[in-house]
C-alpha cells in the first residue's frame, strides 16, 4: 500500500490549526497526480513529513480529486500540538476539521497516548474505525503498534475493511500511559485532569498554561463513563516491546548487546516478536526464556503492569516489576545458563573479582587490578579501554574522578557504572563549568561561530579568533588585541572555562582516570596536574597512533610529559582487539609499523577499489550491502546490513558532497551531521540566536543585505515597522524555552530555516523548561549530539569518526591532505581504517592510487577496479 504522512498548518475560526494526516493511494499514477498538486503548494521533497500551508478539508479534496479510491485518515488524533482533536491546535470534532468532506473520513489513528478504551468514551467517534500505526523511521519500531486485518492482501480489500469494518480485526497498541502526552504537565511536573482543573490550567511554578494531555482532552469531550464498550467495537491488545521487557529483567538498556543477544535467541527459538508477545504458550516461553520472562509476559497480557504516565513531551514508563521485586529479577541473573539471557552486572567485592568472573583478558586484568600509583595504558582500537576504566572504577575505594573528551563517552561510562556509583564523570569542559558553578560563578559559553561573529562586528578577523583559541589551549601568551577581545567577552570560549577554573581552589579526588589521553592539550594537562596533585593514583589511557588534534594544541608528547611529571609511572598495554578482523588489524599494524593490535577473528581482505566514479561506486555497493533497497536491486544484494551499520569516512566536509549527491540519487537515507554541535546546525543556530537576543535584524523578513547596510541611514517605513516589531517581541520574551520558541515562530517576522517539528532541538527545548542559559550551554557543549536514531548511512570526517565503530566502512577522499602535518595525516588514516568491524573499503579514483592505500599489504588487502554505472535521475514518489 502506498502511504505517506502530511502536516498541514493553517488558520481556521480564529485559531492556528496543526493537523497530521495519513494518505493512501491505489496506484503510482494517483501518487503522481497528488504530488503534482501538492508540489505547487509547498516543499514535498524534504525528508520526513512535508509541511503544507493548506486546510485539512482542502488537502482531502486534492487527494479525492486525484483518485476517488485514495484516502485520508487523521493521524494520532489526540496529540496536543499536531492533531485533529488535540488540545492545542485541534477541533472538538472531526466534522469541524474536514467540514463538508467529512463523510469521506471513515477511520482515525489512536496514537501512542490513547487506546480504544479511551476513545470509546466519545460517542461521536462511534461511526469511525480505529487504526494504529508504528513509526516508520526505525525497523526496530515496526509493529509496536499495528492494525490487524482478516481480508485479501490487496489495496481495495484493505480499503473496504477500513471503510466498513468487515475484515478489520482490531489493533495492537502501546499502553497509552507510555505516550509522551498522556497526562497534563509543565515545568517537569505531571498532573491528572482533576488537578489541572483545580489549578485552573495554570502551572503553579511559572504561571504559564499547563500542557493539556490526551487523557484530559478525552475527558473534556467524553459523554460516556470509563469501561463502557460500544456495540461492534473491535478487539485490541496492549503490548510492551520484547526488548524493553528483556531490558527491565536484565536491568540494562533495551538497546544493549546483552538484550540483543537474548532477543535474537528467543526469536530463533520461538518465532517472531508479535507471536511471542501474543500467542506463544507460557510454558514454551518458560522453557526458552526462563520463569521471570514468562511471568512478565503473563502480566503484560492481562494488563497487570505499573504505569507512570508521560506528560508535556516526556515519554511515560511501563514496568512489569515493582521496585520491591529486585529479588525476583536477581533470579533471572541466576537463570543465565538455562535461558541464554545475559544478566545485568552483579555487584561483587573487589576481593572476589577474578579473571573468570569479569571475563577480562590478561592485559585488561592487569590494568584493572592496579592499586595505588600512576599508570599509563597504551590501548589500541577495540581493545576494551572503556571497560577497563569502568571495571577499575568499580573496585577503587574513595573519591573518583573520570575525565573523557566527549559527552558520548561520559554518558557511556556513567551508564555502565550504574546509578549507584559515586564516581564523578565529566568532559574537561563540563568539569570546568561544573566547578565554576559550584564556586558561585555564572557560566555562559560562546562557540567558535559566535566568537567569529563578535570579532567581525568589532572589525577583527576570524584569524584572531583561531589564534586566540589555539593560544588558550597551548598556554601561550596573548597579543594585546587578543587579550582585549577576550576581556571584552561576556561569554567564555570553551578553553576559557578551564582557564577560569584554574583560578579556583580545586577539590581533591583520591583516584583520577583520563580517557583518550592522546587528545589532551597543554591547558587541559595543567588542569589535570592541579586536579590530581594529592591523588593516590592517576591512570591515563589512550593510543598515540590516534593523536589527531594537533591543530587544537594536542601533542602525542603528553605521554612523555606524564611519565616525567607523575614519576614513577608504570606502563601497560592492551593489544587484543575485539573490533577488528585479522585483515584490518594486520593492515593497521603494517601502516604504523608496529604491532599495536592482535586479532584472531577472520574476515574478508580489505578492498582497495579504483572506480571511475568513486561516490557512485559507494552508493551502489551500499545498496547491495543493505540487501537491495528496491525490488530491481535485489539480485545484487550481498548481505543484510542495516543502513546505520554503514559509514562513509572522508577527510574533509567538502569531500563529502559528492558522496551525499550519489546517495541522494540512489534514494539512500544518510546523516552527514554527526559530531556537529547542535548550536551550529542550520535552523538551530538562527533560533538560538533569537532566543538569546542576538542577530535580530539580520533575520527579519524583508531585510536583505542592502537594507541592513542602510540601518544607519534609514529604511523603508514597512521595513522599519517590521524591525521594531521584531525587537519588541525579542524584548518581551519570557516563560519556558518552548513558549519563547513558539512565539518567535508564530510571529511570522523572521526568515527561519525549516526544522521538522520532531527535531531534537524542540525535544531538548521542552526538557530545559525555563532554563534558557542552560539550554544554550548544552547545545554548545554537546559536541556529539549528531548521533541520530533511525536508519541512515553515516557520512563523517575522519575526525568525527574517532571513537565510533561500524560493521562496514568506506574510506573516501584524499589522504594525505596537501599542506597538512604528515604524521597527523597518517594518524587520521589509521583512525579511519580502524572503525571497521566486518568490512573495509578504501575507494580511490581510477588509476590514481593514493600513497597510504599502497602501504596496505597483501594478502590482507586486495586491489581491484570497478565498473560504475551512474544514475541520472530519480523518480519521486512520496
Amino acid at each position: 500500500m502506498l502511504t505517506s504522512e502530511i502536516s498541514t498548518i493553517y488558520k481556521q475560526d480564529g485559531k492556528v490549526r496543526k493537523v497530521h494526516h495519513l494518505l493512501g493511494a491505489p496506484s503510482l499514477e494517483a501518487v503522481r497526480r497528488i504530488n503534482t498538486r501538492l508540489a505547487a503548494i509547498g516543499n514535498i521533497v524534504s525528508d520526513g513529513r512535508p509541511i503544507l500551508g493548506l486546510s485539512s478539508r482542502d488537502l482531502l479534496e486534492i487527494v479525492l480529486e486525484a483518485d476517488e479510491n485514495a484516502f485520508i485518515i487523521p493521524a494520532h488524533i489526540w496529540t496536543p500540538w499536531f492533531s485533529a482533536l488535540g488540545s492545542k491546535s485541534g477541533f472538538d470534532c472531526l466534522e469541524d476539521c474536514y467540514l463538508d468532506l467529512s463523510p469521506h473520513i471513515f477511520a482515525f489513528e489512536t496514537g501512542l497516548s490513547s487506546d480504544p478504551l479511551m476513545n470509546w468514551r466519545v460517542s461521536r467517534l462511534d461511526g469511525y474505525n480505529m487504526i494504529s500505526c508504528s513509526d516508520a523511521h526505525s525497523t526496530a519500531n515496526l509493529g509496536r503498534e499495528a492494525t490487524c486485518f482478516d481480508c485479501a492482501l490487496d489495496y481495495f480489500a484493505l480499503l473496504t475493511a477500513l471503510k466498513t469494518g468487515a475484515g478489520l480485526r482490531g489493533t495492537l497498541e502501546f499502553f497509552p500511559e507510555e505516550g509522551k502526552y498522556h497526562l497534563d504537565g509543565h515545568c517537569g511536573v505531571a498532573y491528572e485532569p482533576a488537578e489541572t482543573a483545580r489549578l485552573n490550567g495554570r502551572c503553579p511554578i511559572c504561571g504559564r498554561e499547563i500542557t493539556v494531555g490526551v487523557l484530559s482532552r478525552v475527558c473534556e469531550l467524553a459523554d460516556r463513563p470509563e469501561g463502557l464498550r460500544p456495540a461492534g467495537a473491535k478487539d485490541f491488545a496492549s503490548l510492551i516491546p520484547l526488548a524493553e521487557i528483556l531490558g527491565e529483567i536484565m536491568q540494562v538498556g533495551c538497546t544493549s548487546r546483552r538484550v540483543k543477544a537474548a532477543y535474537d535467541g528467543l526469536i530463533a527459538n520461538l518465532g517472531g516478536e508479535l507471536k511471542i508477545l501474543l500467542e506463544t504458550d507460557l510454558a514454551d516461553i518458560r522453557t526458552a526464556g526462563g520463569e521471570v520472562l514468562a511471568l512478565a509476559l503473563e502480566r503484560m497480557r492481562t494488563g497487570q503492569v505499573i504505569r507512570k504516565g508521560g506528560f508535556d513531551g516526556q515519554f511515560g514508563e511501563i514496568r512489569v516489576f515493582g521496585s520491591d521485586e529486585n529479588d525476583l529479577l536477581f533470579q533471572a541473573v541466576m537463570e543465565r545458563r538455562q535461558t541464554g539471557i545475559a544478566p545485568a552486572s552483579a555487584k561483587r567485592s573487589a576481593q572476589k573479582k577474578t579473571s573468570d568472573s569479569l571475563k577480562l583478558n590478561a592485559g585488561q586484568l592487569a590494568a584493572v587490578s592496579l592499586s595505588a600509583g600512576n599508570f599509563s595504558v597504551a590501548a589500541g582500537p577495540g581493545t576494551g579501554k572503556t571497560r577497563v576504566l569502568v571495571e577499575r572504577i568499580k573496585q577503587l575505594p574513595g573519591s573518583i574522578l573520570a575525565i573523557t573528551f566527549t559527552n558520548k563517552a561520559a554518558e557511556e561510562i556513567r551508564a555502565r557504572l550504574g546509578a549507584d556509583s559515586s564516581a564523578e564523570v565529566f568532559t574537561f569542559h563540563a568539569l570546568a563549568a561544573h566547578l565554576l558553578r559550584a564556586g558561585g560563578r555564572g557560566v555562559a559559553v560562546a562557540d567558535e561561530a559566535e566568537l567569529r561573529a563578535l570579532a567581525e562586528a568589532q572589525g577583527l578577523s576570524a584569524e584572531l579568533v583561531d589564534q586566540l583559541l589555539f593560544k588558550l589551549s597551548t598556554c601561550q601568551s596573548l597579543t594585546e588585541p587578543e587579550a582585549a577581545f577576550l576581556k571584552g567577552l561576556t561569554k567564555l570560549p570553551f578553553e576559557g572555562l578551564i582557564r577560569e577554573a584554574l583560578e579556583l581552589a580545586l577539590p581533591r579526588w583520591e583516584h583520577v582516570l583520563v580517557d583518550e589521553f592522546q587528545d589532551i592539550n597543554p591547558l587541559q594537562y595543567e588542569f589535570l596536574r592541579r586536579l590530581s596533585r594529592d591523588a593516590r593514583s592517576v591512570m591515563v589511557i589512550g593510543d598515540r597512533h590516534q593523536a589527531i588534534y594537533g591543530f587544537r594544541g594536542s601533542s602525542v608528547g603528553a605521554f612523555e610529559d606524564f611519565g616525567r611529571d607523575f614519576a614513577p609511572v608504570e606502563h601497560l598495554s592492551l593489544r587484543e582487539t575485539y573490533r577488528l578482523t585479522e585483515a584490518v588489524a594486520s593492515c593497521a599494524n603494517a601502516f604504523v609499523q608496529a604491532e599495536t593490535v592482535v586479532s584472531g577473528r577472520g574476515g574478508e581482505p580489505v578492498r582497495i577499489v579504483g572506480a571511475s566514479f568513486p561516490a557512485d561506486f559507494i552508493a551502489q555497493e551500499i545498496e547491495a550491502l543493505a540487501g537491495g533497497l528496491s525490488s530491481s536491486k535485489l539480485k545484487r544484494a550481498k548481505a543484510e546490513y542495516a543502513l546505520s551499520e554503514i559509514a562513509v569516512i572522508v577527510r574533509t566536509k567538502n569531500q563529502a558532497k559528492t558522496v551525499m549527491e550519489a546517495l541522494a540519487k540512489h534514494s539512500i537515507p544518510f546523516d552527514a551531521a554527526y559530531a556537529t554541535p547542535l548550536a551550529e546546525r542550520r535552523g538551530v543556530r538562527e533560533r538560538l540566536a533569537l532566543l538569546e537576543g542576538r542577530e535580530i535584524a539580520s533575520q527579519v523578513r524583508g531585510l536583505g543585505e542592502a537594507a541592513l547596510s542602510r540601518l544607519d541611514s534609514g529604511l523603508k517605513p514597512e521595513q522599519t515597522s517590521r524591525l521594531q516589531a521584531a525587537l519588541a517581541l525579542s524584548a518581551s520574551l519570557s516563560g519556558s524555552v518552548s513558549e519563547r520558541l513558539n512565539r518567535l515562530e508564530l510571529s511570522g517576522l523572521f526568515k527561519l530555516p525549516a526544522l521538522d517539528e520532531e527535531h531534537v532541538f524542540y525535544r531538548y527545548a521542552e526538557l530545559f523548561g525555563c532554563d534558557l542559559e542552560g539550554f544554550g550551554q548544552f547545545l554548545r557543549l554537546s559536541q556529539d549530539q549528531g548521533a541520530l536514531n533511525g536508519e541512515h548511512v553515516r557520512i563523517l570526517t575522519a575526525h568525527a569518526a574517532k571513537g565510533l565503530e561500524f560493521k562496514c566502512v568506506f574510506l573516501s577522499g584524499s589522504y594525505p591532505l596537501p599542506g597538512m602535518d604528515l604524521a597527523e595525516e597518517r594518524n587520521l588514516f589509521y583512525v579511519a581504517l580502524t572503525r571497521a568491524i566486518d568490512r573495509l573499503y578504501v575507494v580511490e579514483p581510477l588509476n590514481e592510487r593514493g600513497p597510504f592505500g599502497r602501504e596496505l599489504p597483501r594478502p590482507w588487502a586486495e586491489y581491484s577496479q570497478a565498473e560504475v554505472l551512474r544514475r541520472s535521475q530519480q523518480e519521486l514518489l512520496f
